[in-house]
């Protein structure tokens, strides 16, 4: 009888655990389009240290003017507040001079005064249209987009940053375009912070050189380690052409 009881009382508590352990779903935003809200938040959050959360939709926002019907794409924080998430969508981003769809594309990053970076597939150079990168400011509660390079193509630029930033622990940018440097094989390239408040803009590796090995069109996301090193991945090329895995390191050459 005691060990009846003693197998019912673990059974009992290895299912409570099961179900204490079990994860939770709640939808905590349904996007509704313009011309309240963003629409296709196709890439990632990001999370301050209050809690906030950050992101850019590719469509939707409030500026309907020449991308009627479905707006141009914003930005939007969504932050915690009794129990439930509030959003705010609070920049829209413009149709481009050159009558170009903004299209912000990829995952955005944040620095320590809660400053948002990210790429746009689309760029305003009124020949090339090869994307940009942006800079969102945030002063008195209004928020101020400060474009930071313009992609223009050709061997000695990318074009096409379609897969975001990232930011390593001294400030610096990092990216890459599938397209624009050797035979449009792509570029990965870094974005250094001045001390007046500018940017330098450098390409630090080239594809498509024809070195064993090389890859083309470099693909998805970026990684950055505590040295400072940058990693990611082709969509083409490599050894056996089907793409590789790349490291590029000591300032800069690229290890595949």
């Amino acid at each position: 009888m005691r060990r009846s009881v003693s197998v019912l009382a673990l059974l009992s508590f290895t299912i409570s655990s099961a179900f204490a352990a079990a994860p939770k779903f709640q939808v905590i935003h349904a996007f509704t389009g313009s011309p309240n809200d963003g629409a296709s938040p196709a890439f990632n959050l990001v999370l301050d240290q209050h809690g906030n959360l950050f992101g850019t939709t590719v469509s939707g926002g409030a500026d309907l003017t020449g991308c009627t019907p479905y707006g141009c794409g914003a930005a939007f924080e969504l932050v915690p507040k009794n129990g439930r998430w509030i959003q705010n969508l609070f920049y829209n981003f413009p149709l481009l001079s050159n009558g170009a769809f903004p299209d912000p594309q990829g995952p955005i990053v944040m620095d320590s005064s809660g400053n948002l970076y990210g790429t746009r597939s689309s760029g305003d150079d009124g020949s090339c249209n090869c994307g940009q990168i942006y800079q969102l400011t945030r002063s008195g509660g209004a928020w101020t987009q400060n474009v930071l390079h313009t992609f223009t193509g050709g061997a000695d630029d990318g074009a096409y940053s379609a897969w975001g930033l990232v930011r390593d622990s001294a400030g610096n940018l990092f990216g890459a375009t599938e397209g624009g440097g050797i035979n449009q094989a792509g570029v990965v390239y870094e974005l250094t912070p001045n001390p007046d408040g500018t940017w330098t803009y450098s390409v630090i590796y080239k594809f498509g050189s024809g070195a064993p090995g090389d890859g083309s069109g470099p693909y998805g996301s970026l990684a950055t380690d505590s040295l400072g090193n940058v990693y990611g991945t082709t969509a083409g090329g490599g050894t056996y052409g089907y793409g590789n895995g790349f490291q590029t390191v000591t300032r800069w050459r690229c290890l595949v």
